[in-house]
């Protein structure tokens, strides 16, 4: 990685660059600021171990706070000037990474082997992919299945519709009426009284049409079916006989 040039200091919330170091300062000066701290060797071993780019935050946590923030963004800018590190802005973030001078170079052997393995994982991760896509959709299914606590509410509130329901058809199927005398003989006279105005209604329009329709040249029956007109017998309805 090339070596950046004079990363800048991040803020305590996180990890936009803040101003630059003055140009004044110099690889020197950044040495014997590190040199023989021992937290500026911590930050130097971790990113040895991790061999993987870091922002200052990343450092900061993975360290569990060990270090205060401050000095964590003061030491990585100290250590990329005395090139013990390499730092490097993308974006509006700089991230940090060990130098690589000291690791072997792999041989031609390894590449390959390492090449084989990526494609390979390249495989799993698709194949991965396949598989969380594939229960995100039964997860989907399974979370529109109503659940037990849903399930036992509803059971009781049938149970409570049918008990209710028992209790009214009791007195049904034990032969016990409901309704009065009284409520029987209005409701008979209600049926009398409109079977009564059936008849008259009906007699009443078949003098009317036989009237109207008597010297007529066109059959009455044609001239009701070009009026719209229904009789009883053309719906089926049959007047009770009492």
């Amino acid at each position: 990685m090339a070596k950046a040039k004079r990363p800048a200091p991040e803020d305590d919330e996180d990890d936009a660059p803040a101003s630059r170091p003055s140009k004044t300062s110099s690889t020197t000066k950044a040495s014997s600021a590190t040199r023989g701290d021992p937290d500026a060797d911590s930050v130097v071993q971790y990113l040895k171990r991790q061999n993987r780019p870091y922002s200052a935050n990343d450092v900061f946590q993975n360290l569990h706070g060990a270090i205060p923030k401050a000095k964590v963004v003061k030491l990585l800018n100290d250590l990329v000037e005395a090139n013990a590190i390499r730092g490097k802005c993308y974006g509006k973030q700089w991230v940090y990474v060990a130098t690589q001078e000291d690791r072997p170079k792999p041989s031609r052997t390894e590449v390959q082997a390492t090449d084989l393995q990526i494609a390979q994982l390249k495989e799993e991760t698709a194949a991965l992919r396949g598989d969380v896509a594939r229960l995100t959709e039964a997860v989907s299914k399974y979370r529109s299945i109503p659940t037990l606590e849903a399930l036992e509410a509803r059971r009781a509130a049938l149970q409570a519709q049918a008990d209710e329901l028992r209790t009214r058809l009791a007195p049904l199927e034990a032969g016990q009426s409901h309704v009065s005398e009284k409520e029987i003989k209005a409701i008979r006279d209600r049926r009398t009284a409109a079977l009564r105005q059936w008849r008259l209604r009906k007699k009443l329009f078949k003098d009317m049409w036989d009237t109207i329709t008597e010297n007529m040249p066109t059959k009455p029956k044609d001239l009701m079916e070009d009026l719209g007109i229904e009789t009883d017998e053309a719906v089926g309805a049959v007047m009770p006989k009492a």
